[in-house]
């Protein structure tokens, strides 16, 4: 699978560094670790609950597939 149609889900800043080092979009769930500057720049969006995370599929989906 091509990185491009991957998604990271990372809770820490350090592995939304490593996602976006390795080309892959990533997603930011902040738990112990606030999301730096940096973190905020390279992160598609930042979600405050999985739940977040779950619309955010809904809607990108939908958006790649019209019906």
């Amino acid at each position: 699978i091509a990185p491009s149609d991957c998604l990271v889900l990372e809770d820490s800043n350090a592995g939304v560094q490593a996602a976006t080092t390795a080309g892959i979009p990533v997603m930011m769930v902040p738990d112990l670790q606030s999301p730096s500057p940096q973190a905020k720049q390279q992160a598609v969006a930042i979600a405050e609950s999985l739940h977040d995370v779950y619309d955010f599929l809904r809607h990108r989906l939908s958006k790649d597939n019209p019906r």
